[in-house]
Protein backbone atom coordinates (compact mmCIF):
# COMPACT_ATOMS: atom_id res chain seq x y z
CA UNK A 1 0.00 0.00 0.00
CA UNK A 2 0.94 3.15 -0.97
CA UNK A 3 0.90 6.31 1.23
CA UNK A 4 0.01 10.29 1.01
CA UNK A 5 0.13 13.20 3.32
CA UNK A 6 -3.40 14.11 4.61
CA UNK A 7 -3.50 17.77 3.67
CA UNK A 8 -1.45 20.00 5.81
CA UNK A 9 -2.40 17.80 8.43
CA UNK A 10 0.99 15.65 8.52
CA UNK A 11 -0.93 12.49 8.73
CA UNK A 12 -0.22 9.82 6.18
CA UNK A 13 -3.56 8.32 4.84
CA UNK A 14 -3.57 4.92 2.48
CA UNK A 15 -4.29 6.15 -1.29
CA UNK A 16 -6.73 3.56 -0.92
CA UNK A 17 -9.84 4.59 1.89
CA UNK A 18 -12.27 2.29 2.53
CA UNK A 19 -15.66 3.42 1.62
CA UNK A 20 -18.74 1.81 4.42
CA UNK A 21 -22.00 2.69 2.64
CA UNK A 22 -22.46 -0.89 1.99
CA UNK A 23 -22.14 -2.39 5.74
CA UNK A 24 -25.54 -3.08 7.38
CA UNK A 25 -27.04 -3.11 4.05
CA UNK A 26 -25.35 -5.28 1.34
CA UNK A 27 -22.90 -6.45 3.68
CA UNK A 28 -24.14 -7.86 7.07
CA UNK A 29 -22.13 -7.33 10.02
CA UNK A 30 -19.76 -10.45 9.69
CA UNK A 31 -18.90 -9.79 6.47
CA UNK A 32 -18.15 -6.02 6.96
CA UNK A 33 -15.70 -7.26 9.51
CA UNK A 34 -14.37 -9.18 6.79
CA UNK A 35 -13.92 -6.51 4.60
CA UNK A 36 -12.04 -4.14 7.36
CA UNK A 37 -10.00 -7.04 8.01
CA UNK A 38 -8.99 -7.23 4.62
CA UNK A 39 -8.40 -3.50 3.94
CA UNK A 40 -6.28 -3.38 7.22
CA UNK A 41 -4.16 -6.28 6.54
CA UNK A 42 -3.34 -4.87 2.89
CA UNK A 43 -2.43 -1.45 4.67
CA UNK A 44 -5.18 0.54 4.13
CA UNK A 45 -5.67 2.87 7.08
CA UNK A 46 -8.26 5.45 6.38
CA UNK A 47 -11.84 4.63 6.43
CA UNK A 48 -14.93 6.19 5.33
CA UNK A 49 -18.47 6.62 7.00
CA UNK A 50 -21.34 8.73 7.35
CA UNK A 51 -24.16 9.01 10.20
CA UNK A 52 -27.12 8.37 7.40
CA UNK A 53 -25.82 4.83 6.10
CA UNK A 54 -28.13 1.95 6.81
CA UNK A 55 -29.71 4.82 9.74
CA UNK A 56 -26.77 4.87 11.85
CA UNK A 57 -26.04 1.07 11.53
CA UNK A 58 -23.09 1.56 9.07
CA UNK A 59 -21.16 3.42 12.55
CA UNK A 60 -22.30 1.05 14.61
CA UNK A 61 -20.99 -1.78 13.04
CA UNK A 62 -17.35 0.31 12.03
CA UNK A 63 -17.48 1.50 15.68
CA UNK A 64 -17.54 -1.92 17.17
CA UNK A 65 -15.12 -3.44 14.56
CA UNK A 66 -12.88 -0.32 15.84
CA UNK A 67 -12.85 -1.01 19.11
CA UNK A 68 -9.49 -1.99 20.22
CA UNK A 69 -8.27 -0.58 17.10
CA UNK A 70 -9.08 3.18 17.01
CA UNK A 71 -5.71 4.31 16.82
CA UNK A 72 -4.37 2.87 14.09
CA UNK A 73 -7.65 4.34 11.95
CA UNK A 74 -7.96 7.65 9.85
CA UNK A 75 -12.11 7.94 10.37
CA UNK A 76 -13.80 10.74 8.38
CA UNK A 77 -17.82 10.84 8.53
CA UNK A 78 -20.27 13.10 7.28
CA UNK A 79 -22.90 15.73 8.69
CA UNK A 80 -25.27 17.05 6.23
CA UNK A 81 -28.06 14.90 5.97
CA UNK A 82 -30.60 14.70 8.62
CA UNK A 83 -30.70 11.90 10.68
CA UNK A 84 -33.70 12.63 12.48
CA UNK A 85 -36.53 15.51 12.92
CA UNK A 86 -34.91 17.35 15.94
CA UNK A 87 -33.71 20.71 15.62
CA UNK A 88 -30.14 19.68 15.67
CA UNK A 89 -31.04 16.65 13.90
CA UNK A 90 -30.36 18.37 10.32
CA UNK A 91 -27.03 18.10 9.39
CA UNK A 92 -25.57 22.00 7.74
CA UNK A 93 -28.18 24.32 6.43
CA UNK A 94 -27.31 24.45 2.89
CA UNK A 95 -26.16 22.14 0.19
CA UNK A 96 -25.42 24.03 -3.71
CA UNK A 97 -25.69 21.50 -6.52
CA UNK A 98 -23.76 22.86 -8.77
CA UNK A 99 -24.99 22.69 -12.41
CA UNK A 100 -21.81 21.43 -13.86
CA UNK A 101 -22.58 18.27 -11.78
CA UNK A 102 -25.75 18.06 -13.55
CA UNK A 103 -25.12 18.52 -16.64
CA UNK A 104 -22.09 15.78 -15.97
CA UNK A 105 -24.32 13.21 -15.20
CA UNK A 106 -27.28 13.15 -17.43
CA UNK A 107 -24.98 12.97 -20.58
CA UNK A 108 -25.69 9.99 -22.90
CA UNK A 109 -22.27 9.71 -23.99
CA UNK A 110 -21.39 8.05 -20.56
CA UNK A 111 -22.43 5.03 -21.61
CA UNK A 112 -19.87 5.06 -24.75
CA UNK A 113 -17.14 6.06 -22.50
CA UNK A 114 -17.43 3.00 -20.49
CA UNK A 115 -17.92 0.57 -23.30
CA UNK A 116 -14.55 2.18 -24.45
CA UNK A 117 -12.63 1.71 -20.91
CA UNK A 118 -14.17 -1.50 -20.65
CA UNK A 119 -12.45 -2.45 -24.01
CA UNK A 120 -9.03 -0.31 -23.15
CA UNK A 121 -9.03 -2.50 -19.59
CA UNK A 122 -9.37 -5.63 -21.34
CA UNK A 123 -7.04 -5.28 -24.25
CA UNK A 124 -4.40 -4.36 -21.29
CA UNK A 125 -5.50 -7.72 -19.45
CA UNK A 126 -6.47 -5.67 -16.36
CA UNK A 127 -9.91 -6.30 -14.20
CA UNK A 128 -11.75 -2.91 -15.35
CA UNK A 129 -12.59 -2.09 -11.59
CA UNK A 130 -9.65 -2.27 -10.59
CA UNK A 131 -8.33 0.02 -13.49
CA UNK A 132 -10.33 2.90 -12.74
CA UNK A 133 -9.11 3.21 -9.53
CA UNK A 134 -5.51 2.94 -10.38
CA UNK A 135 -6.34 6.11 -12.33
CA UNK A 136 -8.73 7.77 -9.78
CA UNK A 137 -5.42 7.67 -7.30
CA UNK A 138 -3.23 8.77 -9.71
CA UNK A 139 -4.68 12.37 -10.19
CA UNK A 140 -3.21 15.39 -8.65
CA UNK A 141 -5.89 16.74 -6.30
CA UNK A 142 -6.74 13.03 -5.23
CA UNK A 143 -4.98 12.34 -1.88
CA UNK A 144 -7.05 8.35 -1.48
CA UNK A 145 -9.71 7.10 -3.60
CA UNK A 146 -12.55 5.82 -1.59
CA UNK A 147 -13.38 1.79 -2.54
CA UNK A 148 -16.63 0.33 -0.94
CA UNK A 149 -16.86 -3.55 -1.52
CA UNK A 150 -20.11 -5.99 -0.96
CA UNK A 151 -17.83 -8.85 0.55
CA UNK A 152 -13.41 -9.71 0.35
CA UNK A 153 -13.51 -10.57 -2.91
CA UNK A 154 -14.75 -7.05 -4.12
CA UNK A 155 -12.40 -5.62 -1.83
CA UNK A 156 -9.69 -7.62 -2.99
CA UNK A 157 -10.17 -6.38 -6.50
CA UNK A 158 -9.94 -2.73 -5.44
CA UNK A 159 -6.83 -3.72 -3.63
CA UNK A 160 -5.48 -5.04 -6.62
CA UNK A 161 -5.06 -1.07 -8.33
CA UNK A 162 -2.26 -1.19 -6.30
CA UNK A 163 -0.45 -2.93 -8.78
CA UNK A 164 -1.26 -1.43 -11.45
CA UNK A 165 1.81 0.53 -13.25
CA UNK A 166 -0.55 3.44 -14.53
CA UNK A 167 2.65 5.68 -15.66
CA UNK A 168 1.80 9.42 -17.42
CA UNK A 169 0.98 7.65 -20.46
CA UNK A 170 -1.15 5.25 -19.56
CA UNK A 171 -3.26 7.58 -17.44
CA UNK A 172 -2.89 9.76 -20.40
CA UNK A 173 -4.76 7.19 -22.92
CA UNK A 174 -7.62 6.65 -20.07
CA UNK A 175 -8.01 10.37 -19.68
CA UNK A 176 -8.74 10.75 -23.43
CA UNK A 177 -11.01 8.34 -23.60
CA UNK A 178 -13.24 10.76 -22.57
CA UNK A 179 -14.11 14.51 -23.40
CA UNK A 180 -12.87 16.98 -21.12
CA UNK A 181 -15.80 17.63 -18.54
CA UNK A 182 -16.52 21.69 -17.10
CA UNK A 183 -14.95 22.91 -14.37
CA UNK A 184 -17.46 21.38 -11.65
CA UNK A 185 -15.16 22.26 -8.41
CA UNK A 186 -12.40 24.07 -7.38
CA UNK A 187 -9.99 21.06 -7.74
CA UNK A 188 -9.68 21.44 -11.78
CA UNK A 189 -8.03 25.14 -10.77
CA UNK A 190 -5.26 26.68 -8.85
CA UNK A 191 -2.39 24.51 -7.82
CA UNK A 192 -3.76 21.84 -9.66
CA UNK A 193 -4.35 23.47 -12.99
CA UNK A 194 -2.87 21.96 -15.95
CA UNK A 195 -1.44 18.83 -13.66
CA UNK A 196 -1.86 15.75 -15.83
CA UNK A 197 -0.51 12.88 -13.36
CA UNK A 198 1.11 12.83 -9.68
CA UNK A 199 3.99 10.68 -10.97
Amino acid sequence: MRYAQFGRTGVQVSELCLGTMTFGNEADEAASGEIMDRAVEAGVNFFDTADVYCGGLTEQITGRWLNGRRDRIVLASKVHYPTGNGVNDKGSSRIDVHPAYIERYKNPEYMEISTRFVAYAEEKALSPAALSVAWVVEHPAVTSAIVGARNVDQIDVALSSQDIPMDATMWGEITALSPKMPIATDREQGPFRGLSVKK
